[in-house]
């Protein structure tokens, strides 16, 4: 059987072109298999879709080490990590869910 995954990275480097290819190394060494050829790899083809530049707010949680996992994809618990109301603010009008533990 084979299935298409749609997936979101999120990476932290200054640069879309090592991006792409840093995605396309680490894939590559999947589609390849075993070094002697014995086995193919699990990954049969790819494309990498448009790259574009995390909103501040995650900029800065992953600049001040604070970055929560699933953060950057419709999960961002700001109050335990000392977010002000205006990253609150910021993070809704770039359109990221926001949920507060109590």
């Amino acid at each position: 059987m084979a299935f298409i995954a749609t997936v979101r990275i999120l990476v932290d480097d200054d640069s879309e072109s090592l991006v792409h290819d840093g995605l396309n190394e680490m894939l590559m060494e999947q589609q390849m298999g075993c070094p002697n050829g014995e086995k193919r790899g699990w990954i049969v083809d790819w494309a990498i879709g448009p790259v574009s530049p995390a909103n501040e707010v995650i900029r800065e949680a992953i600049r001040n080490g604070r970055y929560q996992k699933d953060a950057a994809f419709g999960f961002l618990s700001l109050k335990p990590y000392g977010f002000s109301e205006d990253h609150t603010k910021a993070c809704l009008s770039e359109g990221i869910p926001v949920w507060r533990l109590r």
